[in-house]
């Protein structure tokens, strides 16, 4: 199984922008995150408190999680499955109920912290060039994935969402078709609307992909700003 927990090391490091069409009748089982074209910055206050980038009403922040996931399955994990074709009986995509998590440290790993930083030794722009967002964004994502968590409600038809302890039960169900298993961790916020996710995607030995995830709010709904991919197989 493709990435069991959230201890990827990266294979490769390149920017995925993509756009993508909705899959008419693919179900799904989730774990992961978003991308798309440049953000502009919002102004906000960046100087806030390290509590505030990670302190936020509980119904306010579970609306938030929500609209981050469904974009991440709809930009990244639903065009995964879209690449089996149209089949009968169709392709089928698990979500795991389960968020993954941080390992027993609770830090982002080093190279996923490259990722996000410029490097003007190399000419790397890093995912966000604020200093002040970016610490903003590692804080939060570290404290809300220090442990699992169960993933938002999504409501939807298209996925099935499936315990940790049950992945291997359900895909021998579905041995008749593709299945696709998804698994995400909780987005960070920063103050002033961005976000950062993991994600990835699970559809066999050799066949999976994950990725590092930079989502915006600030025009007033979710978009991924920016998607790298940290692993393929």
């Amino acid at each position: 199984m493709f990435f069991p927990r959230l201890r990827w090391r990266p294979v490769c490091l390149h920017v995925v922008l993509m756009t993508v069409n909705l899959p008419r009748v693919n179900v799904l089982v989730i774990c992961a995150a978003v991308l798309q074209p440049n953000a502009a910055p919002m102004s906000g206050d960046l100087a806030a408190s390290s509590s505030a980038a990670n302190q936020t009403a509980g119904p306010d922040r579970r609306r938030a999680d929500e609209g981050v996931v469904r974009v991440v399955l709809d930009r990244l994990i639903f065009p995964e499955l879209e690449k089996f074709g149209t089949r009968v009986p169709p392709a089928m995509l698990l979500v795991e109920n389960q968020t993954i998590s941080l390992d027993a440290t609770g830090r982002m790993p080093s190279r996923w912290q490259m990722v996000l930083t410029p490097n003007p030794s190399n000419g790397w722009p890093g995912l966000i060039a604020d200093d002040v967002r970016r610490q903003r964004l590692i804080d939060s994502f570290e404290l809300r994935n220090a442990r699992h968590h169960e993933l938002p409600q999504l409501d939807r038809s298209d996925l099935i969402r499936v315990a940790n302890g049950r992945i291997a039960e359900v895909r021998d169900q579905y041995r008749d078709r593709p299945l696709g298993i998804a698994r995400l961790s909780l987005p960070g916020y920063s103050p002033d609307g961005y976000a950062v996710i993991v994600a990835s995607f699970d559809c066999g030995a050799l066949c999976g992909v994950s990725w590092l995830i930079v989502l915006d709010n600030t025009t007033g709904s979710w978009r991924v700003a920016k998607a790298f991919t940290l692993g393929v197989s």
